[in-house]
């Protein structure tokens, strides 16, 4: 009899993390439409994990539904519960990964920083083994720490009780520069991470409100820019924030965000796109880049199918391990035939390689649809609000080119987003739009452009 031991098939492990307060509705997001794309009917194979952004906010009651109301406006504007978000999700991980299982993690909006922090928690704390439940909240408490004792007990813990793991892939849409509406809390290692193979980011060229500040990637901790003297005797210590549970948070600081020296054989292969539309808000708000905009019933076309697409090509030709249904593809418009074990069958129509790019047919179709722009007052009920915020002297983060944060406090005046980078990457789709529509993005940038499909 043979002694040797069978070793068990890596998977998937994908975790799918969704914005703030959205669920399964009628409007759904690329993450749930993403998460109903993928195969769940062999655990051996994938593993499957959805986490709705609306959180469990209060025990069933019969005034719980009046003060969970309450709940998701204070969760929306403070971020009040971002951190059990990320230690849910982490749990996640921490029962069911096998050594050499590909962790693959996606986020929109509130859901695509959740993504970045447990990547970053992965990244500086480790994964701790199985039934290690009683610990996950002071590993997280120690990953959210940037003070130097604090960096130390975290890299003691690391060594002590985790396992050192990579993630394999992050598919983000459209993160922004604040997780609550009015604070500005930051987590470790989220602004780049040496632990993660792949990232893909969709972003929206049409946001224009403050609160909703493109939040860049990057494959490399930006180069320290030399400040002035002045500046560093009159840079405050603190932020004040409008959050009673943070009423004074460290100044963003790119040393404090960045990751550890770590062990990996690859280099972060990041790619951000933009894309037509704009982001989604809170409750009543909806959204094109992320999904959420439109009926699930309407089959017509629509902005949100372009970043979807665009996501599930980037994973395919990637080393994911992801499976997908069979013939779901075909439900969102895209041509690909995948074989049994869920690969992409060539089929002659791939653009890699290709040097003026081709807009597939249903991308030129859906490309011309109808921009939800929240500030517009025909777009939504609670534009009122969010001129509101427009008008008020308020202070926002945002990234200059070297993907340094900055606090500008002023009135925003539905100004659109900086786009930071000396040749942005937009998708075709946005070309195309301009060549049919005479559309200009409401963004913000050096017009030195790449277009790309994937």
């Amino acid at each position: 009899m043979s002694d040797t031991v069978t070793q068990p098939h890596p998977r998937a492990l994908v975790v799918c993390l969704d914005g703030t307060t959205n669920q399964f509705d009628v409007h759904n997001t690329n993450v749930v439409r993403f998460f109903s794309l993928l195969k769940k009917d062999n655990f051996d194979e994938q593993l499957c994990y959805y986490q709705p952004g609306i959180g469990t906010f209060l025990q069933a009651g019969v005034v719980e539904p009046y003060l969970e109301l309450g709940a998701k406006l204070l969760d929306s504007a403070f971020a009040w519960y971002i951190d059990g978000h990320v230690q849910d999700a982490y749990r996640f991980l921490m029962q069911n990964y096998r050594q050499g299982d590909k962790i693959c993690i996606f986020g929109f909006s509130r859901g695509a920083y959740t993504a970045r922090a447990l990547a970053g928690m992965l990244h500086k704390i480790g994964l701790l083994p199985s039934d290690n439940q009683e610990q996950v909240a002071f590993a997280y408490k120690l990953y959210a720490r940037t003070d130097p004792i604090g960096v130390e007990l975290a890299k003691g813990f690391k060594k002590s009780f985790c396992t050192d793991v990579s993630i394999n892939f992050v598919g983000l849409w459209d993160t922004v520069a604040s997780i609550g509406l009015f604070s500005n809390r930051t987590l470790p290692d989220t602004d780049t991470n040496a632990s993660i193979k792949t990232v893909r980011h969709a972003l929206a060229l049409d946001e224009r409100r403050c609160r909703f500040k493109a939040n860049s990637f990057y494959a490399k901790p930006p180069p320290e820019q030399p400040e002035s003297w002045w500046k560093k005797l009159l840079a405050p210590p603190f932020y004040f924030s409008l959050n009673p549970f943070d009423l004074f948070v460290p100044a963003p600081n790119a040393a404090s965000e960045l990751p550890e020296e770590h062990d990996n054989e690859f280099e972060t292969d990041v790619r951000e796109v933009w894309f037509v539309g704009a982001h989604e808000g809170c409750l009543y708000c909806r959204t094109d880049v992320g999904g959420g905009a439109d009926w699930n019933l309407d089959k017509t076309g629509q902005l949100r199918n372009i970043a979807l697409r665009w996501m599930v090509n980037e994973v395919l030709d990637a080393d994911t391990g992801i499976i997908f249904k069979p013939d779901s593809l075909a439900e969102i418009g895209l041509d690909i035939k995948l074989d049994d074990s869920g690969m992409r069958i060539p089929n002659g129509k791939s653009s890699l390689g290709v040097v003026e790019p081709e807009l597939s047919e249903e991308d030129k179709e859906d490309a011309i649809r109808p921009i939800h722009d929240s500030l517009n007052f025909a777009a939504t009920p609670i534009a009122p609000f969010w001129w509101i915020l427009e008008l008020i002297p308020m202070s926002f983060r945002y990234q200059d080119k070297y993907g340094k944060w900055h606090s500008k406090f002023a009135p925003n005046l539905g100004e659109g987003r900086l786009i930071v980078g000396d040749q942005p990457k937009f998708h075709e789709s946005v070309r195309e739009r301009m060549r049919m529509l005479g559309y200009k993005p409401a963004a913000i940038w050096d017009h030195h452009e790449e277009y790309v499909v994937q």
